[in-house]
């Protein structure tokens, strides 16, 4: 699921307990500093504060930062600037599992 954490008056909010039901990752971009009161929705709508996550800002560029977190640890971490991501679900499992392949590759690729 990919959203935008955009507030515009009038226009109402995700319904996040949809989106907790999906499963997977959802992706929020741009959240604005507003990642705490993200958390709090998708756990009050079902997700685990265990719930791993990342926030990207300045993704692929030289300043890029990365926070990995759980939802529940996502209050009063520090904000990052934009342009950011805030990546949440089984992102977490993925990124391991690709590091983890590339690992092996760059093994396989030495040893030829």
């Amino acid at each position: 699921v990919f959203l935008t954490a955009q507030r515009c008056k009038g226009n109402p909010p995700p319904n996040w307990k949809a989106v907790a039901e999906l499963g997977g990752t959802t992706a929020i971009y741009m959240p604005g500093g507003h990642e705490d009161d993200l958390a709090r929705q998708l756990i009050d709508a079902g997700l685990s504060a265990d719930t791993h996550c990342f926030v990207v800002a300045s993704a692929s560029r030289p300043e890029e930062q990365v926070i990995e977190t759980t939802l529940g640890q996502m209050p009063g971490l520090q904000k990052l600037p934009a342009p950011a991501i805030l990546l949440i679900g089984t992102v977490q499992a993925a990124a391991a599992e690709a590091s983890a392949i590339s690992r092996n590759a760059g093994k396989k690729a030495r040893n030829h």
